[in-house]
């Protein structure tokens, strides 16, 4: 259009220069527009033509921005204003030289001889006009302003010749009778003539219709061509919505790649219905009812064909009317899904309009994800803010919606959608639905008056029978005029889908067989005359199927009925070569499929386009789901899917095997395969896409299928078969075809359909549940870890390493060999994932009540939700600018709410799209709590303002103010029926208010510390409260008395609620550890550990099969709840392990922890032999005298404690320091005691009399460690400064100053033979030093947390250290007794590791990610968090931890290319 316009005004106004430039313009004689101009405007219009000829610097044409509905926004703020016609006039005359530019033919015989005197004479005009008649200034404003739009929009739209000659030739008739008045010099009369005044008028009305209606057809040009505006990005996030490409009703319907038969009513029919709907689609109504039509009937009367000629009419006459359509079938997933409605209708609508589209652009369109949001979120919000763009001129715009009764759940579509229009939110729209009168429908359409509701059987009987015959007319052309036509059409009593049936039915063969055909039909109709409405079309169906089953034997008959059954039971339309498969009948070969659905033709086809199998209509359906309709033919809907959930079993038997993929070796990720696609192709491909259908359905048909109370034997026999034999080879091709969600998935619908039987007590139904929970859990921690991008070690690890109660599990492993061994002792493994991403301490986490999402709030300012099955984070919700405390989903999900520490605030979220909605504020410090009320009417909040607040969720506003608390109050929480609320403060009490009134009710005290955490129990009888004072309490929720005190946690508990049942409660600690409760008796039944930080939230899924956690480690994990048998309880210290040391003679190894304790254990088995109380707070030293009779302790009392060895009796108290005193022990001959503290100073005490004797100062820091060298005459200290000092311990003078650590010195001490110092730090290492020198000689990593404590063996080879990870190692110091060795059955090197003996010091690391990897980076095995800490690293020869001791074995195990050889069969 650009390069148009510009060209056409170089040629016109070239030509018009050389003829006029210093020339008056004009008629021939010249005057008469000569004197309409004055020199100032010449010059303006002569630079105007310059710059439209020349064009901007740009190269385009210069154009003025005017919005589409710039006229009446004009016509308002110029409304008896005075108008500045002379100002305007170089916008006017552009606008009009444009449109006139390509019209010059139309000036001959009109007293102007260029578009510019068409001008002159309006402008002048106009000035005239507004000078002597200010009554008519806003008429003439109108005029002006949408010429000036038109100016822009002849720049923007490319609008057809034909239209814009037609508004030429208007404007220049009614200019030319301006001219002439002009002449007549009547404009400069006092016009006060009523003719005057009407002609002048009318005239300018003229002119003011013809405006308007050319720029309402400019502007729409503009507002249908909507991709031409668009960036290609913004194209593309229009092209990316999730929508359904088969929904609209023209869809690739000539190839039928829509999988449904659409089409047009026949000419001549359904006439007078098509042109009451396409009048009231056109029609602007401002009554609400009359936005939503619904056309609705029984199966078969037509009312997918009108929908669809009511599309095609508006799109071929009127093609600004239709703006969307989406046509429902129950055959296709993405056409009978609620979800896709919205999304696929946006789609279009942003094609159709350009202002939508802008609109839609800004929104979220995240919310595609949840179909709750869909209505407001991508249709309701953007249409409204599109508005403002459109004009009010603009017609309606149509959207259809057919057969809404086959989408599922589509009577809550159109609930939501009649709700919408009737609050006025959606103007301008226009709803054509057409359905059954399913109840639900009708339920919702009763809001509908009766002039926009439409019954098919009301229509009046002759018109229909009219229209059916005209069909058949059409469709069995050579029928047309018999008796027996006729005769059909009177059959078909008004139901279309009759004569289509009817006519592919007579229609097969030749032509001259067609009357045979018919008469045969007609011979057959029956008798009975208690018809109802199904009546002839059932007989229709059953004479169909009579001729295609009848004349076959009984096993012929039976397998064409099979085909037939599977056809309507697939969850998605399948193949003819994947319906063959599915038979599993070797004899249902393709050609055999292929003929019966052929002989069905009248009720099914084959589309073109994928070659997947259709029914015509739903009513066959439905007709053969009845057995008192279709009677032999009956297809048993739940019978025929445990059939197909056997042939899914039976499939995946035959087709699945270890290694499907060939993979080459076990070091490698999926990714790192280079040809894995060519081997997906070679080895998968071929089975597909019969292997894909059984892979992703049989828990659908599983689930149908044990509805049948007769099969259940023999389905949940091939179920089983399938635990055993295949369930994990059907994990490896989903994961290695990145369908693992839907294994999940898969899973989950399985294991809820079993439980459905197991309430049935089936025996058989709970083993087998048992073992697909325990499949469930197994595939979770494989998918939702790192390991799963190496499918080999879905056996190499996650098999390998599982060591728990499930006897599928110990199956599996039976039929593999050369698996890695984990040797020792651990507890049970209950971390099933751990979510990763949050970069600040996680501070709370909770489930959505239908357990699919987990929202998790942090210090680093964000909310984030993860989907819980998979692990994967789903939306980051930012906002917050201080740390946030709380977060957690309302109870429909729709909503999150979230409170900050610092920021003051309480938000509410969008839990679709993460946008914020609310933000509520009022609070006067941190808000440490917020949760909704189950009605989610309200919101609840806790403040260290001492107050708690109750908001209207809805508008934020606050309702209450709840005071009473003395202190901070940590929590606040409505109960199940909303009419209490529980609070917890640091006033050390727990609060219960009247929800309604905010009076108080209740105040439960009993808890020593502040109360972090309280919550209701489900029936509200009880509440759990969580304290620093290290306990759980249970309450009364009615009298407030203390019913269960739990205690076991080692520091402040942070949180603590009830399960869904009430049953368990599940706590969370300072202690890092997450614990489960028994309810009612108070036993702790679970203790999860694997948190390497505080532990500040824990929760339970709805269903109670999940616990998830938040820590300062800034990590959610997510747990099994499920509590098998005892718990494998190590005795050990229950916090950190501060210090450990061996006894002179190797023997023993003695401990100190911040558990008060010191305890002694047997060096080599590990076993605890004695445990010393009496300090009064934290241990952080203990160690042997030489003779080993005696113990030293330091503590955090600020004493020194000398201990008998044998008996554990406390025999020495020293004291002195001023401080802490984190070291103490013995000098070689026993007589003396060095000790270290926070004081700073090193002290030297008699050992025999407790005499302080000498006090060491040099130190910038507090002093960690002191030890003696083996001859007495040096001492070492580690401190805080980082630094280990060496001194001379006669004079107290300093030696050595030892620097290389990165953080604080918790540790040191010399070797026996005084040689080396052994250092540990809490930059995770324990280093070697020279004595003499100063010089590093080695450094040992392992520990997975800061070190606390190392020392050397007796014999120089050994170091023992202790870390917070609250493990003990021993290190071996030797070059090691293993090496690795080449597998020479491989063309590459194979490692194998033995382990008999103490692994090789460099054979494998242990990675952040949880690989265990070679020197050459293999990877050999993955380990989850858990393990790691307990893990026997190399060099590592013992681990004494609560949690167990587990050495790697890789002795025989398979690696590499010898993976393969690990199953068995």
């Amino acid at each position: 259009m650009f390069k148009f316009v510009k060209k056409v005004f170089k040629k016109v106004f070239k030509k018009f220069h050389r003829k006029s430039r210093g020339s008056t313009l004009g008629p021939p004689s010249g005057r008469a527009d000569a004197q309409l101009m004055v020199p100032e405007e010449q010059a303006m219009m002569e630079e105007t033509s310059r710059t439209m000829i020349n064009g901007d610097e740009d190269g385009g044409l210069a154009a003025v921005s005017v919005d589409a509905v710039g006229i009446e926004q004009a016509a308002e703020t110029t409304q008896n204003a005075a108008i500045d016609w002379k100002g305007t006039a170089k916008v006017t005359w552009s606008g009009i030289e444009m449109l006139l530019k390509g019209a010059e033919k139309f000036l001959e015989g009109t007293p102007f001889s260029t578009p510019v005197a068409v001008i002159n004479t309006l402008v002048e005009v106009i000035h005239n006009v507004s000078d002597n008649r200010e009554d008519m200034c806003d008429m003439i404003s109108q005029i002006q302003k949408r010429l000036e739009t038109i100016n822009t929009a002849l720049v923007q739209s490319e609008v057809a010749n034909e239209r814009t000659n037609e508004f030429a030739k208007v404007l220049i008739t009614q200019i030319t009778k301006l001219h002439e008045m002009a002449s007549r010099s009547f404009l400069k009369r006092t016009l006060t003539s009523d003719d005057d005044i009407r002609e002048l008028k009318r005239v300018f009305q003229e002119l003011e219709a013809s405006t308007k209606d050319f720029h309402l057809t400019i502007s729409l040009n503009i507002e249908r061509n909507s991709f031409a505006i668009l960036s290609s990005v913004e194209q593309h996030r229009l092209e990316s919505l999730p929508r359904s490409r088969q929904a609209r009703y023209d869809a690739d319907v000539d190839s039928e790649a829509v999988g449904v038969t659409r089409g047009a009513c026949t000419p001549g029919t359904r006439v007078e219905i098509i042109q009451r709907l396409v009048e009231w689609a056109r029609k602007q109504s401002s009554e609400k009812s009359a936005s939503v039509y619904w056309l609705n009937g029984s199966a078969g009367t037509g009312k997918s064909t009108i929908a669809y000629s009511v599309c095609k009419s508006l799109d071929a006459e009127d093609p600004n009317i239709l703006g969307a359509s989406f046509f429902c079938s129950r055959q296709l997933a993405e056409l009978r899904e609620r979800k896709c409605i919205i999304p696929s209708i946006v789609h279009q609508l942003a094609l159709y309009s350009r202002s939508f589209a802008t609109a839609l652009l800004k929104a979220n369109l995240a919310s595609v994800d949840s179909s709750a949001k869909h209505m407001k979120d991508l249709l309701v919000e953007p249409w409204q803010n599109s508005a403002s763009s459109r004009l009010p001129d603009f017609p309606p715009c149509l959207i259809v919606v057919d057969a809404l009764d086959e989408a599922r759940d589509g009577w809550e579509f159109l609930s939501e959608l009649i709700s919408t229009v009737e609050a006025g939110h959606l103007k301008g729209l226009k709803f054509l639905i057409t359905s059954r009168r399913e109840p639900k429908l009708v339920e919702r359409c009763t809001a509908l008056t009766s002039d926009f509701v439409c019954q098919l059987e009301e229509v009046t009987k002759n018109n229909i029978q009219h229209d059916i015959l005209t069909f058949l007319s059409a469709e069995l052309s050579n029928l047309s005029g018999t008796p027996q036509l006729k005769d059909l059409a009177e059959r078909a009593d008004g139901l279309f889908v009759y004569a289509a049936t009817a006519a592919r039915f007579i229609s097969c063969g030749y032509p001259e067989e067609r009357l045979p055909q018919l008469i045969r039909l007609l011979e057959a109709w029956p008798t009975r005359s208690d018809s109802i409405d199904e009546l002839h079309v059932d007989q229709l169906y059953s004479q169909v199927l009579q001729d295609v089953f009848t004349s076959a034997g009984e096993v012929r008959r039976h397998r064409r009925l099979k085909i037939l059954h599977i056809i309507l039971c697939t969850e998605e339309p399948v193949s003819i070569s994947v319906l063959s498969g599915l038979t599993c009948d070797s004899e249902c070969s393709v050609d055999f499929v292929n003929r019966v659905i052929d002989d069905l033709h009248a009720v099914l086809y084959v589309s073109k386009h994928d070659g997947r199998i259709f029914w015509y209509h739903k009513s066959f359906y439905d007709f053969m789901c009845d057995s008192e309709r279709s009677l032999a033919y009956t297809c048993n809907i739940v019978a025929q899917h445990a059939l197909l959930a056997q042939g899914c079993f039976t499939i995946m038997k035959r087709d699945l095997r270890f290694n499907i993929c060939d993979l080459p070796s076990s070091f490698l990720l999926d990714s790192e395969v280079s040809d894995l696609t060519e081997r997906i192709n070679k080895y998968i491909t071929p089975l597909r896409p019969l292997l894909d259908y059984v892979c992703y359905h049989w828990a659908e048909h599983l689930d149908y299928g044990l509805r049948d109370v007769t099969v259940h034997a023999e389905v949940l026999t091939h179920l089983r078969a399938f635990c055993d034999d295949k369930l994990l080879f059907w994990i490896e091709i989903m994961n290695i075809i990145s369908h693992e969600g839907e294994c999940l998935t898969a899973l989950r619908i399985a294991c809820e359909a079993l439980k459905v039987q197991c309430e049935t007590e089936n025996k058989v139904a709970t083993v087998l549940l048992n073992d697909l929970k325990d499949a469930w859990n197994f595939a979770t921690a494989f998918i939702t870890n790192t390991l799963a991008a190496s499918t080999p070690h879905l056996y190499i690890s996650a098999l390998a390493i599982y060591d728990g109660e499930s006897k599928l599990l110990h199956r599996w492993k039976e039929r593999f060999r050369g698996l890695t061994r984990l040797i020792g002792k651990r507890r049970r493994e209950h971390l099933l994932t751990t979510l990763i991403k949050h970069n600040g301490e996680v501070t709370s986490v909770s489930f959505s009540h239908d357990d699919r999402y987990i929202v998790s709030a942090s210090s680093d300012m964000t909310v984030r939700v993860w989907n819980a099955e998979t692990g994967k984070e789903k939306l980051m919700l930012e906002g917050h600018t201080y740390d946030v405390n709380s977060a957690s989903f309302s109870y429909d999900g729709r909503h999150i709410v979230s409170a900050s520490y610092h920021d003051k605030t309480v938000r509410v979220w969008n839990a679709e799209t993460g946008k914020e909605e609310l933000m509520l504020e009022g609070h006067t410090n941190q808000v440490r709590s917020a949760s909704f009320s189950h009605d989610d009417r309200y919101i609840v909040s806790a403040s260290s303002d001492m107050t708690v607040r109750v908001w209207n969720a809805e508008t934020g506003k606050e309702k209450l103010m709840l005071e009473g608390h003395t202190y901070d109050v940590n929590s606040a929480s409505f109960s199940y029926d909303g009419r209490h609320i529980v609070s917890a403060s640091y006033d050390k009490t727990v609060r219960v208010w009247n929800a309604e009134t905010g009076k108080e009710e209740l105040m439960l005290e009993g808890h020593t510390n502040g109360v972090n955490s309280a919550s209701f129990s489900h029936d509200g009888q009880h509440i759990v409260s969580a304290s620093s004072d290290k306990t759980v309490r249970v309450w009364n929720a009615e009298t407030g008395k203390e019913e269960l005190m739990l205690e076991g946690h080692t520091s402040l508990v942070l949180s603590a609620s009830f399960s869904y049942d009430g049953r368990h409660i599940v706590s969370a600690s300072y202690d890092k550890t997450v614990r489960v409760w028994n309810a009612e008796t108070g036993k702790e039944e679970l203790m999860l550990e694997g948190h390497t930080n505080y532990v500040n939230s824990a929760s339970f899924s709805h269903n109670g099969q999940h616990i998830v956690s938040g820590s300062s480690d800034k990590t959610v994990q997510v747990w099994n709840a499920e509590i098998g048998k005892e718990e494998l309880m190590l005795k050990g210290h229950t916090d950190f392990v501060s210090s450990a040391l061996f006894s002179h003679d190797g023997q023993h190894i003695i401990s100190a922890s911040y558990d008060k304790t010191v305890r002694v254990w047997n060096a080599e088995i590990g076993m605890e032999k004695l445990m010393l109380e009496g300090h009064t707070a934290q241990v952080r030293s203990a160690s042997f005298s030489h003779d080993g009779q005696h113990i030293v302790s330091a503590s955090d009392d600020r004493t020194v404690r000398v201990w008998n060895a044998e008996t554990g009796k406390e025999e020495l108290m020293l004291e002195g320091h001023t401080s802490l005193v984190l070291s103490a022990s013995f000098s070689h001959d026993g007589q003396h005691i060095v000790s270290a503290s926070d004081d700073r100073t090193v002290r030297v005490w008699n050992a025999e009399t407790g005499k302080e004797e000498l006090m060491l100062e040099g130190h910038t820091s507090l002093v960690l460690s002191a030890s003696f060298s083996y001859d007495g005459r040096h001492i070492v200290s580690a401190s805080y400064d980082k630094t280990v000092r060496v001194w001379n311990a006669e004079t107290g003078k300093e030696k050595l100053m030892l620097k290389g650590h990165t953080a604080q010195v918790r540790s040191a001490s010399f070797s026996h033979d005084g040689q080396h110092i052994v250092s540990a730090s809490y930059d995770k290492t324990v280093r070697v030093w020279n004595a003499e020198t100063g010089k590093e000689e080695l450094m040992l990593k392992g520990h997975t947390e800061g070190i606390l404590s190392a020392s050397f063996l007796h014999n120089g080879q050994h170091i023992v250290s202790a870390g917070i990870d609250n493990t003990v190692r021993v290190w071996n110091l030797e070059a090691g007794h293993s090496h690795p060795i080449t597998s020479t059955s491989c063309d590459q090197p194979c490692l194998f590791y033995k382990t008999l003996a103490p692994a090789s010091p460099q054979a494998w690391r242990v990675q952040q990610d949880g690989w265990l990897v070679s020197l050459h980076q293999e990877r050999l095995l993955w380990l989850p968090s858990t393990l790691i800490p307990i893990l026997r690293t190399p060099r590592c020869q013992l681990v004494i931890s609560r949690l167990g001791d587990l050495t790697v074995d890789f002795s025989d195990a398979c690696l590499s290319e010898n993976w393969k050889e690990c199953y068995m069969g």
